[in-house]
């Protein structure tokens, strides 16, 4: 499973362009005991559940490692079609930021 940061929230207008950072992956998440907040076991910081929901690829699947994705998303909050672009960069980057686009309700 795949983290990410999305600076300045989750695009809703299909003009709007967010960038989105991968994350390293955390073992540590997960739900938490009689409503207890779960923490990351590297930094202690807290984790808290945004949205629940599926997402699934549109056309090709395989478009991550060409550096664009197309998929639905079908949460509790969030609904609708995006796209993730991987943005080229100068040099070797550890995890290359790409732009997270709305394209449909």
């Amino acid at each position: 499973m795949k983290r990410w940061t999305v600076i300045n929230g989750v695009p809703l207008d299909s003009q709007a362009r967010r960038i989105a950072v991968e994350q390293t992956p955390s073992p540590a998440v997960g739900r938490s005991r009689k409503g207890r907040g779960v923490l990351l076991r590297r930094s202690g910081e807290p984790v808290h559940e945004w949205d629940t929901g599926c997402w699934y690829p549109v056309g090709d699947a395989s478009g991550y490692e060409m550096g664009h994705l197309r998929f639905t998303l079908r949460g509790a909050i969030l609904r609708g079609r995006w796209a993730l672009v991987r943005m080229s960069g100068r040099g070797p980057v550890l995890r290359p930021p790409w732009l997270l686009i709305f394209t449909a309700p």
